[in-house]
């Protein structure tokens, strides 16, 4: 079951969707390890990377659709 609602908190986050993610244990502690060296929250740093995935993932495809 995954549990999500909107909500409006944080200036750099706007209105966001609380959502449950499963992340294995490793990966969950690397994550938690690096917001704390950056001083930043684990969510800060989940969005951030879900955000540059999703830009180089767009620059591909425009690269396929381009030929570039």
């Amino acid at each position: 079951m995954v549990y999500s609602h909107t909500m409006s908190s944080d200036k750099d986050m706007k209105t966001s969707t609380r959502t449950t993610l499963y992340l294995p244990e490793e990966l969950h502690a690397a994550v938690k390890i690096e917001a704390a060296k950056q001083r930043i929250s684990m969510t800060k740093l989940i969005i951030r990377a879900v955000e540059h995935e999703l830009e180089r993932l767009a620059g591909k495809q425009e690269s396929r659709r381009t030929g570039k």
